[in-house]
């Protein structure tokens, strides 16, 4: 109890930096968001420095989550969908579509980066399926440019055009000039693979008045030369060669001369296109300088000894573009390896510092529960200690008022075996008195019944039907058997009613049968009366037999069914 004051205020301290922190942490994820599309590398820093935030709620957790998983894509950093996993269930759960786009955007994209392309689609078609109209343009833009180039890379082009006029339709939204600049350089290069050259003449136009603008020069060169590549592959030698000296002064690059070079050899004229594809030959980049001796070496003007040299020069710069290309493999694989080195390190010290941190909270967690476990067993050994005395002296309670009601029933009891020995005396006088009076009513009661029997006989004389049937037996009319019932109940006290209350399932023909045996008739002498045989009489009282136990009148243990109502 004395600990209990300093529990509260320690869990009301926690609350209040708590509610402290979070109301910063909400900050900071708000300043990452705004910051994550014009400045991605400082979105990307600010929420690395939240690493220290588990233990918050999973609300801010999945929003940090969602925020750093596409910082990290936006700044090409390698990373693991583990993180926008979990974020995606949480939003998911909580019904959010808008950021469930998002975060199945970031998944598709980084399924795109690993060349997943059929996957990545599935997971852009979900988030295109999801989004409202108040998801974030940005996000918009770059879930429909990333289905344009899926698309593209599937060779299904109206579907990629449609979703790259969507990705431009974002961009005006989110009124962001880069991202007009790129989704028109898309819908430009779509509209030159289906082949429809006044829309990706338009196209291409605006891309270069717009990179002008934003003095993208890298932008600009690559529309210009796409835009010339289109017109030489199309026969217009003249617009190609005229889009390219319309902007010679910002261009000068080595792709600009070689296909400078290649525009005048087509056109037929030789000694320019000489001119700039030998100058395109001293290039550094090598796949450059292979193109310009593959135009030379093809050109009719040079002599056969000529060709032959760069045809040579050409083989040569094939073996050094082969070394380049494996020395650039070799390096991609060489600084994959080294990042995904630094990341198993960062994640094996993220893994030691939890494991530092759960071995912490596991032994604190243990001498907590051994503090408590002391705890309860002491207080559990001072109750049961409590409980023993109390049980104890509740035990001597009750021995004690039983003593002295063991005592007072004592001296009860040896009142009452006085009283009982006094009563006995009397008892057993009164016994012997009583047994006198006894024998005497049954010698009474003896003479009484030869006197009933006696007088029974007298009144069958005086009943002529009655006294007719015990001299000789005969068979009875209807009338006859009237006041034969008539008779029998003025003898024996009504006894036709009361064998039909007794025994309510017995007909007038059983009470008939009843009548005979009571007057104690044989079976030749009932069969004279009924008009039937000895063996039916028998079965016949088998039958009344089975009735009455029906009855519950008696059970099947009496055998005798005449004396049961001679006594009746």
């Amino acid at each position: 109890m004395r600990l209990l004051p300093l529990v509260l205020s320690f869990c009301l301290l926690m609350s209040c930096s708590g509610s402290k922190s979070r109301s910063g942490l909400i900050a900071q994820l708000q300043q990452a968001e705004q910051m994550l599309y014009a400045y991605p590398d400082s979105a990307l820093q600010l929420l690395e420095s939240l690493k220290c935030m588990p233990g918050q709620e999973d609300s801010l957790q999945a929003a940090w989550g969602m925020l750093l998983s596409h910082a990290r894509l936006r700044c090409n950093v390698s990373q693991t969908d583990s993180l926008c996993r979990k974020s995606l269930d949480y939003f998911a759960h909580q019904n959010d579509s808008d950021h469930v786009a998002q975060l199945l955007y970031v998944q598709g994209a980084l399924l795109q980066e690993q060349r997943f392309y059929d996957q990545a689609l599935r997971f852009y078609l979900r988030a295109d399926s999801l989004k409202g109209a108040s998801l974030n343009p940005h996000i918009a833009y770059h879930l429909n440019m990333h289905l344009s180039q899926v698309y593209a890379y599937q060779s299904k082009l109206r579907t990629s055009i449609r979703y790259a006029l969507e990705a431009y339709m974002a961009a005006s939204a989110c009124q962001n000039p880069e991202y007009k600049l790129q989704s028109r350089l898309q819908i430009a290069r779509l509209y030159t693979s289906v082949d429809e050259s006044m829309e990706a003449e338009e196209m291409y136009r605006r891309v270069i008045q717009q990179a002008k603008q934003l003095d993208r020069p890298d932008v600009l060169d690559m529309a210009c030369m796409e835009l010339a590549a289109f017109y030489r592959q199309k026969g217009h030698l003249q617009e190609a060669l005229a889009c390219l000296n319309e902007n010679q002064d910002k261009l000068q690059t080595d792709q600009y001369i070689l296909e400078t070079g290649k525009i005048y050899r087509l056109m037929g004229v030789a000694d320019s296109a000489l001119a700039y594809l030998e100058k395109a030959v001293s290039s550094i980049d090598s796949r450059i300088s292979y193109e310009a001796l593959e135009e030379l070496a093809s050109m009719p003007q040079a002599g056969r000894k000529e060709s032959s040299r760069f045809r040579r020069m050409q083989w040569e710069r094939n073996d050094s573009i082969y070394q380049i290309d494996q020395n650039h493999s070799l390096a991609s694989w060489q600084q994959r390896y080294r990042e995904q080195q630094e990341q198993n390190q960062r994640r094996e010290m993220a893994l030691a510092k939890e494991r530092q941190m759960w071995r912490s909270l596991a032994l604190a967690f243990l001498l907590l529960a051994t503090f408590a476990a002391v705890v309860l067993f002491y207080q559990r050994k001072l109750y049961l200690q409590r409980k023993k005395t109390l049980r104890q002296e509740a035990e001597i309670r009750s021995l004690l008022l039983h003593i002295s009601e063991n005592q007072m029933a004592v001296s009860r009891n040896e009142a009452l075996i006085t009283e009982l020995c006094g009563q006995m005396e009397q008892d057993n006088l009164q016994h012997e008195e009583l047994q006198q009076l006894t024998s005497q009513l049954q010698d009474q009661n003896a003479v009484l019944r030869m006197e009933v029997v006696e007088l029974r006989k007298q009144m069958h004389h005086h009943t002529p039907l009655l006294s007719a049937l015990q001299e000789r037996a005969r068979y009875l009319s209807q009338d006859e058997w009237t006041t034969l019932e008539k008779e029998m109940d003025l003898l024996y006290d009504h006894v036709t009613t009361r064998l039909k209350e007794q025994v309510p399932s017995l007909t007038d023909a059983d009470i008939q049968f009843c009548c005979l045996l009571k007057l104690g008739l044989s079976y030749a002498e009932i069969g004279t009366v009924l008009n039937i045989t000895p063996s039916s009489v028998a079965k016949k009282k088998l039958r009344l037999k089975a009735k009455m136990a029906q009855d519950s009148v008696f059970t099947q243990d009496i055998p005798n069914v005449e004396c049961w109502l001679k006594e009746f």
